[in-house]
């Protein structure tokens, strides 16, 4: 028959429970603790059991613990008194004579037993920082910094800004990218990939490597093959190396000027869906690969969004500061920004040595008032 929860609890009560006769826990309880609880053995036992109370006598020079009376301790399922056990008869006993009682074997392991205190937590060390000694940039016009001559007056791309944000955490920064990558992007891609093995970076960044495999002038159907190909060019490289990869997904800018971006160059809503998650699922499946998310960064910056750099809120509420008038490419600032979102994926995986400058309009000031070039050799 079963017995619910409730059932099997009263049934226990009613036998005697932790104590009935044959329980487990009332014999090691009798074993454990007789010396000092009588009643309890005989609760548990079942049988009438007995307990000498220890007198205490003074002697000269002390006193001495000598057996007396027992007391019998009968036997019963609802006992309303409890006998003194040992130690208690022993310490009353001792009040009236006006002397310290004695204490036996046990209650001097109680009280002698040394404290035990846990070893200390051990600090939690920080993973140590990293100084890289190699990092390029790869990409089209953003990364090789399109129109930012007419802004500073003089050549500036994605990689001098790099260097101005981290100049300690990098031992050398290489620009390998092509402003003009649009016009052939497997060809240039080619190039960028057999100057990064001769280059033999630590760390790569391709912002926006990817961007003329899913845009520019292809039907809908051939975007996403094209972007596969690309990415298995990128397979062979990691392959090949050791370096980490930073690689931007597909940013939305088809609301950039028709000069720029004709309508012909541009994927649908369900293509540019597919192309993200083409990429970003590739990404997710490669250790050494990390997303620096570009398509969000020019959402914020084009609807004045504020972005988070390293915990701290940059306000970008006046969109021409960050993006050049035909809202494809970033400024000096904006590229500023884009350099320190970089960098803010690349410490996810290590710090970086050294101080870094994650304020995006002092990094732009600091180029535009003393040139750093990054190396393009």
């Amino acid at each position: 028959m079963d017995v619910s929860k409730n059932e099997r609890g009263r049934a226990g009560q009613s036998s005697g429970g932790w104590c009935g006769e044959g329980s487990g826990a009332g014999r090691l309880a009798a074993w454990l603790f007789a010396p000092l609880l009588a009643f309890g053995l005989a609760a548990c036992t079942g049988e009438p059991a007995t307990e000498p109370v220890a007198h205490v006598v003074e002697v000269p020079g002390g006193v001495v613990e000598v057996p007396g009376d027992e007391v019998e301790v009968p036997s019963t399922e609802a006992p309303t008194t409890v006998a003194p056990f040992a130690g208690q008869a022993a310490a009353e006993d001792a009040a009236e004579h006006g002397a310290e009682p004695s204490t036996g074997d046990l209650d001097r392991s109680i009280v002698e037993a040394p404290i035990v205190e846990a070893p200390p937590t051990p600090a939690v060390e920080p993973d140590p920082a990293v100084r890289y000694e190699r990092l390029a940039t790869v990409g089209a016009s953003a990364s090789g910094g399109f129109g930012l001559r007419s802004e500073v007056g003089r050549d500036v791309a994605l990689a001098d800004l790099i260097r101005a944000a981290a100049p300690d955490s990098f031992g050398e920064v290489r620009d390998l990218a092509d402003a003009m990558f649009f016009l052939m992007p497997d060809q240039n891609l080619d190039e960028a990939l057999a100057e990064l093995r001769d280059y033999e970076p630590d760390v790569i960044v391709g912002a926006d490597l990817l961007f003329w495999f899913g845009y520019g002038g292809k039907s809908m159907e051939l975007r996403l093959p094209h972007v596969r190909q690309a990415l298995a060019r990128l397979d062979t490289l990691l392959e090949e190396s050791d370096a980490i990869l930073l690689l931007g997904d597909f940013p939305d800018v088809r609301d950039a000027t028709p000069l720029m971006m004709p309508k012909r160059y541009e994927p649908d809503d369900e293509t540019l869906a597919a192309l993200n998650a083409e990429v970003r699922g590739w990404i997710e499946a490669r250790p050494r690969a990390h997303l620096v998310p570009l398509a969000a960064f020019l959402d914020d910056l084009k609807a004045g969004r504020s972005i988070e750099l390293r915990g701290e809120t940059v306000d970008t509420s006046d969109a021409t500061v960050w993006l050049q008038g035909d809202r494809l490419h970033p400024t000096l600032a904006g590229t500023a920004a884009l350099a320190l979102m970089t960098l803010q994926t690349l410490e996810r995986t290590a710090p970086l040595e050294g101080t870094v400058r994650w304020d995006p309009i002092a990094v732009a000031d600091r180029v535009r008032r003393k040139p750093e070039r990054a190396s393009d050799e």
